[in-house]
Formats: C-alpha cells, sequence, structure tokens
C-alpha cells in the first residue's frame, strides 16, 4: 500500500469518527432539548394527537387481557391504525403524557436519518469527502424544523403541534423508498423484501399509507425494470420480487378488508375531512405562503439539498429515480393543495423526504466530482442545525428567531386554561351519573388546551371525564355555529371579548364562519344571570353553566340576530323544533318516507320517523324537514341524542347535517318537526339516508337501530 493511500485511509478513518461523533452529538442535544420542553408542558394532548393516546391505551390493554390473539385495527378509536403505538407507547401505556410528546418528536429525526444511510450505501464511506457530504445530510434530516413544533400559540405559524405523527409517517415512507431504490444486485431480494415490509407498515400508522404503499411499490418497480434491462437480476429474480410485493399487499388487503378500520364509514369520513379542508382555502396560496409553509416543515437546509440532488439525478441521467422523485413530489403538491389546503403542510411532509431519499446517491456521487474546497463549504448547511440547538439549548429562545428559523418552541403556555379545565372536571366528578355536554367556542389555543383536559379526562375514563364534547367544527358538515347544539349544553366555553359591543358593530354581515365565530363570542360575552347563565370560571377562557335555555335563546333573538345577516346554515341551526300531530304530516308532498322508520335500542322501539321532505334552496343547500314520533324514553339520555341526514351520489360519496333530539314529554299522536341544511355537493344527490345516534364518552358511538337499515342498521336509505 502507498504512502499516499494510507494517508487517504487515515484521513478517511478521521473523518468518519468525527461524522459518528458529530452526529451523535447533534441527537444528543436534540434529544435533550425536546425532553426538556415536553416535561415542562402540562397541556394533555388532544383531537388527533389524543386520537393515537387513547388507540395506545386500547392496544396495551387488550396485550394484557388477550395476550396477541385480538385485531388491533377494530380497538377504538377505529379511525385510527396501531402502528403508531410502537412509536408513541413502545414499552406500554401511561397517563403520563410527556414520553409520549418526546418520542413523536425525536423518533422521526432517528427514522429518517436511518432512511438516508440506506439510501446513501456503503460508497458513500470510501472517501472522506462523500463522508463528509453524508454526515451534512444526516445533520440536516435529523434537525427539520418540524420535529421542533410544541404547544399551539396564538400568532404562531405552525406545522403542527405535540403529539402529530405526520413526521414519523414521512420518515418511515422515506425508509421504504430508499430500499426500494436501491440498486445493489448482490442484495437485491433482501432490499425488496424490506422495502415491501416497510411499505406495508405505513397503511398501519395512517390511512394515507396506500399512497406510500402506491409509491414505494412504483419506485421499486421502476428500478427493477432498470436492472432488468441492464441484466443486472435475472427475469426469475425479477418476478421473485414481483410475487413478494404482490404477495405482501394481498395479504394486507385481505387483513385490511373486513376491519373496522377500512369500513366505508371511515372511508367516507375521510373523504368528508378532505373536502371540508379543501374548501377552507378560499384563495389560492401566494408564493410567500407556500414558502412560509415549507420552511416550518423542512427549512431551508433540507429544500435547497434536495433541489441540487434533483440537478444531480438529471446531469446523471438517473431518470428512474428522477422520475420517482418527482412524482413523490408532484403527488404530494396535489394532496396538500389540491385536496386539503395551505395550512396543512403536515400533509405534504412525506413527499420530499422520500423525494430527498431517491437522490442522496447523486448527492453523494456530486461530492467526489468536486473540490474539497466546495465540499467543505457544504458546512454552510448545517448553520440552521447549529442555531436550532443554541435555540434549543436557550431559557428563553428568541420569537424572532424561532419564526426565521420555522420553529415553535413554546411550551406550557396554556397553564390557567388547564387550571379552569381540571377545575370543571372536578365539578363534573360530583356528578358521576350526569353526562354535561360542553361546548366549546371554536379550537382557539385557549379554548383548545381547556378542551385538552376534559377530553383527556374524559377519554381515558379518569376522574371528572363524564363529558362530552359539542364544537361548531366537526369535519363532517359545513363549519357553522348551531345555536340550538349550543342551548343543549350545560357548559359552553369560549374566549371573551373586552369590548365585545365594538366587535360586533364591526361586523353586519357574517358571510363566512370567522365573522360568525366573532359575533357569537362578543354576544357570550355579554351574557349575565338574566340571560339564564351564570359564570363558573374565569380566566384564559370563560366558562358559562346554562341554567335556562329559553332565556338564552330569548338573548339571542333579542341581541345577536338583529342587525346582522348570518349564512343560512346559521339559521337552520336555530330553529325550535315544532309539534305537530299524525294528521298534519298526512299527505305530505314530497315525503320520502313510504313507510314508518322503526328505531330501536337492543328491543325497546324508542322512536318513529315518520316523514323526511328534501326542498332546493337558491343558494344551493337544501332544506330537509324530518318528522319523529318518539315511543319511549331515549336510553342513556344524559348525553345528546342526534338526528343525522346523509345526501348521497351514486359514486357513494355523502355529505351530512345533524341536529339535536329534543327530548320532550312523550305524547300520543304527536311529533316533532325538525329542519336541517345540508350543504351543497359536488354531485346532484341519489338518495337520502336518515338516523340517530348517541357520541358516547370515550367509546363507540351508540346508535339506533332500523330492522331493515343498511351499515348493521345504523341509517335506513330512503
Amino acid at each position: 500500500m502507498s504512502a499516499s493511500h494510507m494517508a487517504d485511509e487515515h484521513r478517511r478513518s478521521y473523518v468518519i469518527r468525527g461524522v459518528l461523533l458529530l452526529v451523535l452529538l447533534w441527537l444528543g442535544v436534540s434529544a435533550y432539548g425536546i425532553w426538556r420542553y415536553a416535561s415542562q408542558e402540562t397541556e394533555p394532548p388532544v383531537f388527533d394527537a389524543l386520537s393515537y393516546v387513547q388507540k395506545a391505551q386500547a392496544f396495551w390493554s387488550a396485550v394484557k387481557e388477550h395476550g396477541i390473539f385480538f385485531n388491533p385495527l377494530n380497538l377504538i378509536p377505529q379511525i385510527r391504525p396501531f402502528g403508531t403505538v410502537f412509536f408513541t407507547h413502545p414499552y406500554g401505556f401511561t397517563e403520563d403524557f410527556r414520553p409520549f410528546y418526546f418520542f413523536s418528536s425525536f423518533f422521526p429525526a432517528l427514522i429518517l436519518a436511518f432512511a438516508i444511510l440506506v439510501a446513501a450505501g456503503r460508497t458513500a464511506w470510501r472517501d472522506s469527502r462523500s463522508v463528509w457530504v453524508l454526515c451534512v445530510l444526516l445533520v440536516v434530516s435529523a434537525s427539520l424544523p418540524s420535529y421542533y413544533q410544541f404547544a399551539s400559540a396564538e400568532g404562531v405559524p405552525v406545522m403542527g403541534s405535540w403529539g402529530f405523527v405526520d413526521t414519523l409517517f414521512g420518515a418511515i415512507g422515506a425508509v421504504g423508498i430508499a430500499l426500494a431504490t436501491r440498486s445493489v444486485p448482490e442484495r437485491w431480494m433482501r432490499d425488496t423484501l424490506l422495502s415491501a415490509a416497510i411499505a406495508v407498515l405505513t397503511i398501519f400508522i395512517k390511512p394515507a399509507g396506500l399512497t406510500l404503499m402506491m409509491l414505494i411499490a412504483g419506485a421499486w418497480g421502476l428500478m427493477a425494470l432498470g436492472l432488468l434491462y441492464r441484466r443486472k437480476i435475472s427475469p426469475r429474480t425479477f418476478w421473485k420480487g414481483v410475487a413478494i410485493y404482490a404477495g405482501s399487499y394481498a395479504f394486507v388487503a385481505a387483513i385490511l378488508y373486513r376491519s373496522a378500520y377500512f369500513s366505508k364509514e371511515n372511508y367516507l369520513y375521510g373523504l368528508s375531512s378532505m373536502k371540508l379542508l379543501h374548501a377552507a382555502q378560499v384563495h389560492t396560496p401566494t408564493l410567500a405562503q407556500v414558502a412560509e409553509k415549507l420552511n416550518l416543515a423542512f427549512g431551508i437546509s433540507c429544500l435547497v439539498l434536495l433541489l441540487v440532488g434533483l440537478l444531480c439525478t438529471t446531469f446523471q441521467r438517473h431518470w428512474d429515480r428522477l422520475g420517482v422523485a418527482i412524482v413523490c413530489l408532484a403527488g404530494g403538491t396535489w394532496l396538500w393543495l389540491g385536496q386539503t389546503n395551505i395550512e396543512h403542510v403536515r400533509y405534504f411532509f412525506p413527499f420530499p423526504v422520500m423525494a430527498l431519499a431517491c437522490v442522496v446517491p447523486s448527492l453523494i456521487w456530486l461530492s467526489t466530482r468536486v473540490r474539497g474546497a466546495v465540499v467543505a463549504c457544504s458546512a454552510l448547511f448545517l448553520i440552521p442545525t447549529g442555531i436550532i440547538g443554541l435555540l434549543l439549548l436557550e431559557s428563553h429562545p428568541s420569537l424572532g428567531m424561532q419564526r426565521v428559523m420555522g420553529l415553535n418552541l413554546t411550551t406550557n403556555l396554556h397553564s390557567e386554561e388547564v387550571r379552569q379545565g381540571r377545575e370543571i372536571s372536578e365539578l363534573i366528578s360530583r356528578e358521576p351519573g350526569r353526562t354535561s355536554i360542553v361546548y366549546y367556542c371554536g379550537v382557539a389555543p385557549k379554548v383548545k388546551a381547556f378542551e385538552a383536559v376534559m377530553d383527556w379526562n374524559r377519554v381515558l375514563g379518569l376522574k371528572g371525564g363524564n363529558s362530552n364534547p359539542a364544537l361548531p367544527i366537526d369535519w363532517v358538515r359545513e363549519h357553522a355555529y348551531r345555536l340550538d347544539e349550543m342551548l343543549a349544553a350545560r357548559f359552553v366555553v369560549f374566549e371573551p371579548y373586552e369590548h365585545a359591543g365594538a366587535v360586533a358593530a364591526t361586523i353586519r354581515v357574517a358571510d363566512d364562519f370567522d365573522k360568525e365565530q366573532a359575533l357569537v363570542r362578543a354576544w357570550l360575552s355579554t351574557l349575565g344571570e338574566a340571560d339564564g347563565v351564570r359564570v363558573v370560571s374565569d380566566g384564559g377562557v370563560r366558562v358559562l353553566e346554562i341554567l335556562d335555555p329559553s332565556a338564552v335563546a330569548k338573548a339571542a333573538r333579542q341581541r345577536l340576530l338583529p342587525g346582522h345577516t348570518f349564512r343560512q346554515v346559521f339559521h337552520d341551526g336555530f330553529s325550535n323544533p315544532d309539534t305537530v300531530s299524525e294528521e298534519g304530516i298526512k299527505g305530505l308532498d314530497g315525503n320520502l318516507v313510504r313507510e314508518p322508520i322503526s328505531l330501536y335500542f337492543g328491543e325497546t322501539l324508542v322512536a318513529t320517523i315518520r316523514g323526511v321532505t328534501v326542498t332546493s334552496r337558491d343558494d344551493g343547500t337544501s332544506k330537509v324537514d324530518v318528522y319523529v314520533s318518539q315511543e319511549s324514553p331515549m336510553p342513556n339520555s344524559s348525553s345528546q341524542w342526534l338526528l343525522f341526514v346523509h345526501s348521497i351520489d351514486r359514486q357513494g360519496e355523502l355529505t351530512q347535517a345533524y341536529a339535536p333530539i329534543h327530548e320532550t314529554a312523550i305524547q300520543q299522536d304527536s311529533l316533532v318537526h325538525y329542519v336541517l341544511s345540508l350543504p351543497a355537493g359536488p354531485r346532484k344527490p341519489s338518495w337520502y339516508a336518515v338516523g340517530v345516534f348517541n357520541h358516547a364518552p370515550g367509546r363507540d358511538d351508540l346508535f339506533l337501530t332500523s330492522k331493515d337499515g343498511e351499515w348493521e342498521g345504523r341509517r335506513h336509505v330512503l
């Protein structure tokens, strides 16, 4: 061995040690910083994050009770798969949510760094320059701003908050596509098997895993055809790989087919959520808005490295890798801006990191083709990481610098609202036999923090968990305040205005949800004991207890409705149901109910739907009149039962509306007349369906069932 070669080997050895030390140092700083902030947090998970905790609780309880002999896909909540459990609660369930916050933020960094290692392969370790570039890629991928999105804060741009798993989902997808695009013939079958296994894992992390499965399989197929064309693998080996993917996907499809996770209801709920998310994007996003969101998710270093990687892949004419990367980016952009909206960049996250994994070999190749000084300049990409590290270690990190770097290091911001939530939970716990409905005005950070405490107790079955949430936003209907639902609640939680009159005076036409919300909050801020309410807690949020719903309704007619123009959906949600006689609906024009629909709870006849009519309005919405007779008391009457209506098009997609059941004294020959409003859909409805359900606290919803209904009798198609 020549002296120069020995010198190169020594240099490479030192670089490798330095790289490993630097990467481990950064991971240590990152882990310490995330845990430091997570350990201070007192606000429990809520919404999506809470559903992952609930799944972990159900999973580990089932393991304790049944061992491994149970179907984890059928555990509640059925809309969430079980794969997240192994990353968010790897050693069992605990009511301490701080480890969950830590794992969901830190594990994605480890996994994405591993994906970069897989994509780089052994060639990255042959030269000191390529080792250094690999180091840069590892540190950058382990320090994306999306890992440091902590508590929600008013006015602070965020990608998400504590407990979201989109970064985990994307990192696992990157591992899968890195394995699928590695063109190493001697390890090709092993990589094929592993990539198929990782692809399958994504569907057990999020339902969008179907998209990642298709991308990973497509990437593998494209690379395999290239190897076959260049005769680096035999046709027999190629078809073995096809069999592995086909067999793996078929096996998973068989498991999913009959699971509650992939039920028709969950599928339609997902479609409804996507449509509502996209409908919330009123204006076409500007380039500045897109750039801000990309900075929150990826940071400038990652984006530049991805762009350079695409250019290098083009220069090398590796069209297969380039094609996969472009398809990933194009598909992600379509999902983000075409199907959801600009605010939800977290749905876009998996696709650029998968594209980055595709172009890593080209970045490694570039390092061996340029001067050492140019490679050394790649250290500039580590500057943002250094700044992030300093911010993580500071006691009071600069808000301005956080914004520049795309971070949100806010933690324990809402301790006052958490205290209020615990206070009301204690109040509710004094009446364990009563389920209290709590109406939350919007999902602003303060209100969200209060709800987090209530929902945490409810879902985990803790003391004070006998409550049910109600909100103007539920992702199945148009966002709107429906005062009938508010009046059915025991408590109303909102952020009060100091100058409520001035706010109300500035808004005359509430033609969107935000204006409507401002008017409702301003009106609630004026309510007192004379209006049928009392203030039970006042701090970061105000909590009103509704003592006299009729007095509150009167206050709305006198002080909220006059002088303001509201949307039709708002008016439809504030209509006192009237009682009519059975004689009054005989010969009802356009009645879709040919035979009375009897609704049972178990063997008990509870209610009968005797009439449904649908009338189209000029604004594209539909007015639905439903006539219901109550035959016996509602079961589980301490919580709210809801009447729902679905409009169904020929593709099976639905839009829906629902209204609270008003439990009145059971009167013979009398029916309650409900008015619901269905939003305009993209296609003309072909059918309508009705039913009644109860949103049970922390468990599966209860339904009244009809003997001839679909969905196991839970809804009746007219």
